[in-house]
């Protein structure tokens, strides 16, 4: 008897702190999914937000004549160039994450930027030679319909740096058909870097996914090939939740996919269930701690 009434409560007590286990981790993993939502919606209306001013910022210059003829290559002057040449500069000063805007001259083959004036071989040889796109890729690019164009991710040097550029390439401005390019190169490096900021937990990882080529980009700027089981999981809602395994480790995972944006990309937060349980085991001990006194009376 003396078992039973020793054991009963024992037993009974391991099924309440089972419980609270559970409930705590359910909550916590609400209130996670509920932050990274959050942060993650937060993060794609600001960006996305800075890529439709450039839009409108370019829209605006149809009425400037001088940065027009420039761009067309048309009876263009030196102060002309000069004078879109600060344009350029006054646009790249304006978001941070713009890393270099070009007026690429196809016909006189030059390409001006915020600071000079190079010939177009060179220019993406030497000064900004992007892995994927080439001089000729420049040169033979047909202008689609649409007032721009984004391009696939590409791993570019400048001045020695390699980063992860994405390239908008504007044909239009406002109804003006463009003969020529302006390429707006947007450091994807840059914004993947500010992402990682909004961790939420030592062991959370933070992606951004290339919906166009199935590329996942890490904190390290790094892109592999996304798996179809998690692409489809991605895809499935605006905001999904869901279990999965990297490398063997079984993470909580939290996706948000904008219906409309300017790049298209997803974003990804994934946290380790070790980061989940080792929250509620510390709930739990306290919890325990607290409650010591109420056994000894």
């Amino acid at each position: 008897k003396i078992l039973i009434y020793v054991a009963a409560p024992a037993f009974i007590a391991c099924i309440f702190i089972f419980m609270l286990f559970i409930v705590y981790t359910n909550n916590h993993k609400n209130i996670l999914k509920k932050s990274y939502e959050s942060k993650m919606e937060s993060f794609y209306y600001l960006q996305d937000r800075q890529l439709q001013d450039i839009a409108i910022s370019l829209r605006i210059l149809s009425d400037d004549s001088r940065f027009i003829d420039t761009v067309n290559g048309t009876l263009t002057s030196p102060q002309d160039i000069t004078h879109a040449q600060r344009i350029l500069k006054q646009i790249q000063s304006n978001y941070p994450f713009i890393d270099e805007v070009s007026i690429v001259e196809r016909i006189g083959e030059q390409v001006y930027t915020s600071n000079n004036t190079y010939p177009m071989s060179r220019y993406f040889l030497d000064v900004y030679s992007y892995d994927n796109y080439n001089y000729s890729y420049w040169m033979q690019y047909k202008a689609p319909l649409s007032e721009k164009s984004i391009i696939s991710p590409s791993y570019t040097t400048a001045n020695d740096t390699q980063k992860i550029i994405v390239p908008i390439v504007f044909t239009r401005i406002g109804q003006i058909h463009l003969s020529n390019i302006i390429i707006v190169n947007v450091n994807l490096s840059m914004i993947i870097s500010d992402f990682n900021s909004n961790k939420l937990s030592d062991g959370s990882l933070l992606r951004i996914v290339n919906k166009e080529n199935n590329r996942i980009f890490d904190e390290n700027g790094l892109a592999e090939s996304l798996d179809k089981k998690l692409r489809d999981k991605i895809n499935l809602d605006k905001i999904s939740v869901f279990d999965y395994s990297i490398n063997s480790k079984k993470y909580y995972m939290i996706s948000y996919t904008p219906i409309r944006s300017v790049l298209g990309y997803s974003y990804i937060a994934a946290v380790p269930y070790s980061d989940i349980y080792s929250n509620s085991f510390k709930f739990l001990v306290v919890t325990l701690l607290l409650c010591i006194p109420l056994f000894v009376l």
